[in-house]
């Protein structure tokens, strides 16, 4: 316990700079070159020592990579296969076909790495030099609320896409692609044609995608540039987007208008929302065609020109969240804010600075990366970049696992899932008195109903996870006022385990089949995750082994509450009921020939 790993981090790495405590502002979790990219367009010696210290993150196009487990996702080791703030593996996230035009040729191979970045309810993903197809069906794009609000956007300089030469994706919110052009540049080879520009893109997320571009002319001689982007938007829902139950994946009909620096694209859904994506550039572009803004200098040598992008998704005209309008502004208020919260939180320090930098503060920023930030608090995504929405489950795990960190997330998550707790029984969405949610999505077709997930309730593990949490969390903090604002939610909770959660009364909490989504309502929640050695899926309905432990950690847990706040008799009704499936438990559960516990208890 002790010293701050964010100014720690900032502070080895922010050297040279003319205002050190500014800049430690600005670059409190970044590595010197990653990020900032403020120069003049004289100051060209910086531009290439930045270049030379950024680490290549992603692989070049056309090579097969699986990296799923290279970032975040919340619920423990489970969490670690969907990949945050780096590549993920391209043959699930782009499928073969998928690409269409992306600017400028690419050679053909397999399908290319993705690069993400998230920031609270905005996910990026991207080729893995920063571009987003054009003309295509794919599921790249940037997103807000499920919807796909950037799904096209190519970068040329010279009539010509730019060659990727390395980029970085570590920090999870700011990624970095160094780029180059030459007329005639072969890669592998020392041999570059004249005129050889070094191009590099700094983007982040905040209000919407925010970027910064860069090009230098790095000849003797003055080169003429024109810099083309060029964008579109599809407007298309997360669930269209992964071909659910067959839906369409064209992109629906917008309209593209003018605004002062830029364009607006702009669609009116079916669900009565206004949803636009407001693109602008600065200085303003020389000239708009379409879809297609316009940029031209004449470089003298060393020359530097910086272009200022910034992409906003908006609803019925509000935007994900306030930022500042400048772009320097934007990425210290970022920063600002991923320092507030680290410095919130329990600092852990070992004997080992590696120990230290790679895999405390690394996880102490996967993890600030899945959050997200309602008035309720912070809540724990399930995974970026397809799964950063709220789930019950995982939500849960990581609040759990979090509380002697940060109790914060725990106070979030349960307030947040008390707020869509169960009222009704609804065979389309599962949704039951006193239940908690499975999966929150808030694109067109969840607020339409045409899909379950507004919320979804289909889990059978969430609600008990919901009262023991709850529990630990007043344990843990000793908050009075989280215990009597969530009390009869959480009584609410062991009230449906004890009716809907058993409805043949044999004193598990199961699951039977269902209509809808899920066959299996586990943390397994895979179909053929529940089979007999024969391979054949287990009758319905079934008790999970892990459901009955969080039912008995629940009651427990609460049990011990009401003991300390005097009500003996609710404690002991509690703890007795824990006792009872405690052995009937031992019972049912144990295989004496095997020497360990049954998976589950099927139908039969």
């Amino acid at each position: 316990m002790g010293r701050d790993p964010v100014s720690g981090h900032a502070g080895r790495r922010a050297k040279g700079r003319r205002d050190r405590q500014r800049e430690r502002d600005r670059q409190p979790l970044l590595g010197e070159g990653r990020v900032r990219d403020r120069r003049g367009g004289q100051d060209a010696r910086r531009h290439r020592d930045a270049r030379a210290h950024a680490p290549s993150a992603l692989l070049w196009e056309g090579r097969g990579v699986d990296r799923r487990g290279a970032g975040p996702r919340s619920g423990g080791r489970r969490a670690r296969r969907r990949a945050a703030g780096a590549d993920i593996r391209a043959d699930e996230a782009v499928p073969r076909g998928a690409l269409g035009r992306s600017g400028g040729l690419r050679p053909p191979g397999p399908p290319r790495v993705t690069a993400s970045l998230k920031e609270d309810q905005l996910v990026l993903v991207t080729e893995d030099d920063g571009g987003l197809p054009l003309g295509a069906m794919s599921p790249l794009g940037l997103y807000y609320h499920d919807t796909q609000y950037l799904s096209g956007y190519a970068l040329r300089v010279n009539r010509s896409r730019p060659i990727l030469l390395s980029a970085n994706t570590e920090q999870n919110y700011v990624a970095t692609f160094q780029l180059m052009h030459s007329e005639g540049a072969v890669l592998g080879t020392a041999r570059h044609a004249a005129d050889t520009l070094s191009i590099r893109r700094t983007r982040f997320l905040a209000d919407g995608l925010r970027e910064r571009i860069g090009v230098l002319n790095a000849n003797p001689h003055p080169v003429d540039v024109v810099v083309e982007l060029e964008f579109e938007a599809a407007f298309r829902d997360m669930f269209a987007v992964r071909a659910y139950r067959d839906l369409s994946l064209a992109p629906l009909a917008s309209t593209r208008g003018p605004r002062e620096g830029g364009l607006v694209f702009e669609r009116v859904g079916r669900d009565g929302v206004r949803r636009t994506t407001e693109i602008t550039l600065r200085p303003a572009p020389d000239a708009i065609d379409g879809n297609v803004f316009r940029v031209a200098r004449t470089l003298g040598p060393q020359q530097f020109l910086q272009l200022e992008l910034a992409a906003i998704p908006r609803e019925d005209g509000a935007a994900a969240a306030a930022s500042p309008d400048r772009f320097d502004d934007a990425i210290d208020a970022l920063n600002a804010r991923y320092r507030r919260f680290l410095r919130s939180c329990s600092r852990y320090t070992t004997s080992s600075e590696v120990l230290d930098e790679g895999l405390i503060t690394r996880s102490a920023l996967d993890l600030r990366a899945l959050l997200e930030f309602h008035p309720s608090g912070p809540y724990p995504t399930a995974g970026i970049p397809w799964y950063a929405v709220p789930f019950g489950r995982d939500g849960l795990i990581s609040a759990y696992q979090t509380l002697g960190w940060n109790p914060d997330i725990a106070r979030g998550t349960l307030r947040l899932l008390a707020s869509y707790q169960g009222h009704k029984v609804d065979d389309f969405t599962e949704e039951e008195p006193g239940k908690i949610f499975h999966e929150l999505r808030r694109g067109e077709l969840a607020r339409l109903g045409e899909v379950p997930h507004h919320p979804y309730y289909g889990s059978v593990d969430a609600t008990p996870l919901f009262a023991l949490v709850f529990a630990e969390a007043v344990k843990w903090t000793a908050d009075r006022a989280l215990w009597r604002d969530l009390l009869p939610a959480a009584e609410r909770a062991l009230t449906w385990c004890d009716t809907y959660g058993d409805p043949d009364k044999d004193g598990y909490v199961e699951y039977g089949h269902r209509p809808g989504e899920m066959r299996s309502q586990g943390w397994k929640d895979s179909a053929q995750s529940l089979s007999d050695p024969d391979g054949k899926w287990s009758k319905l309905p079934a008790a999970l082994v892990e459901v009955q432990a969080y039912v008995y950690a629940a009651k427990m847990g609460v049990a011990d509450l009401y003991e300390i706040d005097g009500d003996h008799t609710r404690a002991d009704r509690l703890r007795g009921e824990a006792k009872e499936l405690q052995t009937r438990f031992e019972r049912d559960f144990w295989m004496e020939a095997e020497q360990c516990y049954a998976q589950a208890l099927d139908g039969d």
